[in-house]
Order: structure tokens, then sequence, then C-alpha cells
């Protein structure tokens, strides 16, 4: 199994806005090819946040990096 771990800002009091990010993100990862599981947690004192993602494989990890990458970087640009 390959794993991808994804940090982020969004500020404090955003723990609602972190959640519905990930009830967006969770089905689009899922989606995927080799998809295991996700799993989000944060701190929502300070605002920062982090997304862990497992995959079956490296090949299908790479592929989850470049197919997702730029659009999580902006819908979170798009928050914070």
């Amino acid at each position: 199994m390959y794993g991808i771990l994804a940090t982020f800002t969004l500020g404090p009091g955003m723990r609602e806005t972190a959640d519905k990010l990930a009830e967006h993100w969770e089905p689009v990862l899922s989606s995927l090819k080799g998809f295991k599981s996700a799993t989000m947690f944060g701190n929502a004192e300070t605002g920062e946040y982090a997304a862990l993602t497992l995959w079956k494989t490296k090949e299908d990890e790479e592929v989850a990096i470049v197919d997702t990458e730029a659009a999580f970087q902006r819908h979170v640009g798009n928050i914070a």
C-alpha cells in the first residue's frame, strides 16, 4: 500500500468548512483506481488540517496525484 499525506491551512474556526471539504473529496477520491481509504484530521483552533489517502499501488498513487492535486489546491485556495 502507498500513501499520500496532504497538509493545508484553512485558518482558525474552519472546522465546518473542513468537514464539507472532506465530504466533497471523498467520493472523488474513492472513484479513482486503487483507492483504499481516506482519513482527514486537524486542529480547529489553529486551522491546520491534513488528509491521508491510501492506494493499492505506487502507480495508483501517482495517477491520483496527477489527477487531483491542482484541483484540490484550487479548492482549498478558494476557501482559505
